[in-house]
């Protein structure tokens, strides 16, 4: 809940470094997923080094990498963009499902701002 707190609500951005601190939690899903989130919704470029280090470790729990391709949707860029657009390789089919979907919302978005 603190997590959600911190950044969907307050938008705090000294929460980045720790939420980037637990992605090394590699023994627990949950804590992936709730770093995952929260820094997609801060937005912030810094963590997406390693969102898309999740995203394309194939032995990391799918439910991590499907929130790793989210974020990274939400962050966008040239390096989400070419990590989602790897990801949609996938050997899980719901993490390049989810890359495919977070890879098309991200041409949109980008299509919204074009001149």
């Amino acid at each position: 809940m603190a997590v959600d707190v911190l950044t969907k609500w307050l938008h705090e951005p000294r929460t980045i470094v720790p939420l980037i601190m637990l992605l090394d939690r590699k023994d627990d899903p949950y804590p992936l997923v709730l770093a995952a989130r929260g820094l997609g919704r801060l937005g912030d470029p810094q963590a997406v080094p390693r969102l898309v280090e999740l995203l394309l470790d194939e032995n990391q729990p799918f439910v991590a990498r499907i929130a790793a391709a989210e974020a990274l949707e939400k962050i966008g860029g040239e390096d989400a963009y070419l990590a989602l657009k790897q990801a949609v390789g996938s050997r899980r089919p719901s993490v390049a499902a989810a890359s495919a979907r977070a890879l098309d919302r991200l041409r949109e978005a980008e299509k919204d701002f074009e001149p």
